[in-house]
């Protein structure tokens, strides 16, 4: 129960990775707050009080500010503060550079960097007095790129600057500032993605038995990384890289 008295906000917390964090969080201790605009949310938030945590869900448009500041207000309201913030929301529509819209290119970096960026607005100014954490997902992809996914792979580059520069700036508040970096989360939206493009579910899972460590990762795999950035154990740890992808971005698969 590392995280006892810890309140957080995940951000796309109603399914996939960002429920498998927010799962990981409540199990030790940590009250939670799913912001989502999902109607799955409060699903997701019953789920985890069922297991004996405190949660609660608000739903909000990560990409209008004052929505976002209204969902702040509404943790603080019921939490009294906020200790960990958790920048998990994100999108990852196929498109290669000819193939990339202005549409689709402003909706990605809305969801994935501009979103983080009111959080942390939003949400810093009231860690100031007790310290906190933040840790955003970012991806394999911002430094190694992807041909069909030119504007993901750039919005995740641009998350992890926001988390490195902010990392300098608060410092001294005990503001910790650190990515947690998946390699390849087969959750039900990859395998919807790629049956789109006719791949099944087992096509997948036998490519992802080829990763140096033997298997892809899960959900729960990524929120073992954010509670350990989250907790105390991490109390000297930012601006911090933590590659959660079995050596995917080290090493050649074979």
């Amino acid at each position: 129960m590392r995280l006892t008295d810890k309140f957080a906000i995940v951000t796309g917390g109603a399914n996939g990775i960002g429920f498998g964090i927010a799962t990981s969080l409540a199990r030790e201790g940590a009250s939670v707050c799913i912001v989502d605009n999902a109607d799955t949310g409060e699903t997701a938030a019953q789920q985890l009080r069922g297991n004996g945590g405190r949660a609660m869900f608000v739903r909000a448009n990560v990409r209008d500010e004052a929505q976002v500041a209204a969902a702040v207000q509404s943790v603080l309201s019921e939490f009294g503060r906020i200790d960990i913030l958790v920048n998990n929301v994100g999108i990852y529509p196929r498109a290669t550079l000819e193939g990339t819209t202005s549409e689709l290119w402003d909706m990605v970096m809305e969801v994935n960097v501009r979103s983080a960026f009111y959080f942390c607005k939003h949400c810093v100014p009231h860690m100031k007095v007790r310290g906190g954490s933040v840790i955003s997902l970012t991806s394999i992809h911002a430094t190694q790129g992807s041909a069909n996914l030119v504007a993901y792979a750039t919005s995740k580059a641009a998350l992890s600057a926001l988390s490195k520069t902010l990392a300098g700036v608060y410092a001294r508040d005990r503001i910790r500032f650190n990515e947690v970096v998946p390699g390849w989360v087969i959750t039900d939206n990859e395998i919807a993605t790629h049956a789109a493009e006719g791949r099944s579910e087992a096509e997948l899972r036998a490519l992802a038995s080829r990763v140096p460590l033997g298997r892809h990762q899960t959900p729960e795999d990524l929120g073992n990384a954010v509670v350990f950035l989250a907790s105390d154990d991490a109390s000297q740890i930012t601006a911090a890289e933590l590659n959660v992808d079995a050596g995917v971005s080290k090493f050649i698969i074979r």
